[in-house]
């Protein structure tokens, strides 16, 4: 098992832990989206540190997306699966039952999560919510006349366009003006890595 894949079914039970509460495979990709932008516009990287598309929903991880598909029978989706419940039509929870250690966080990325849990319920509710806030993203915006046309596909998302923000995100306005821009210029210049 890769440590990505590790760490992301580590996002994904910390998420649903702390939210105690079902979310839908579609809510919970976003709700790791939004934690990935966060952590990328404070602090130059993402989360997951996984390849992010743009698709019909809205962004996501690549390998989020992967581990919670019903068909993946890898080791790493039975890892997943031991740790999460599927309560109905794609809705998960935390095992109550099972616990897990989330050492694979750095402090920026539990400060990154609690933000998306903190703002949850007041700006991604549901997943409609959810879908509907990633779609306002200019990297998304720009591929909207595609998924009309195609139910089916992705785009890749480069790491410049996962900078953009747009009037009204609360992820964005939450850092302070100009932070955005050096976090950008170091990303991309490679000062973090």
């Amino acid at each position: 098992m890769l440590e990505k894949e590790e760490k992301i079914i580590q996002i994904i039970c910390y998420l649903l832990k702390n939210l105690n509460r079902e979310i839908s495979k579609t809510h919970l990709m976003k709700l790791i989206f939004f934690a990935d932008k966060y952590h990328l516009l404070k602090f130059g990287t993402t989360i997951t540190e996984d390849d992010i598309y743009a698709m019909k929903n809205g962004p996501l991880s690549s390998i989020a997306k992967k581990l919670l598909e019903p068909e993946n029978h890898g080791e790493a989706a039975q890892l997943l699966r031991y740790y999460i419940k599927e309560e109905k039509n794609y809705e998960y929870t935390f095992n109550t039952s099972k616990n897990i250690d989330f050492d694979l966080f750095a402090d920026s990325e539990f400060l990154a999560l609690n933000f998306i849990i903190q703002e949850t319920d007041k700006y991604w509710k549901t997943f409609n919510d959810a879908i509907n806030y990633s779609h306002e993203y200019p990297e998304w915006k720009q591929y909207e006349e595609f998924f009309k046309i195609h139910k089916r596909g992705r785009k890749l998302l480069r790491l410049e366009e996962l900078f953009s923000c747009f009037k009204g995100d609360i992820i964005s306005e939450s850092i302070p003006k100009g932070h955005v821009e050096i976090t950008k210029e170091m990303a991309l210049n490679s000062c973090f890595g």
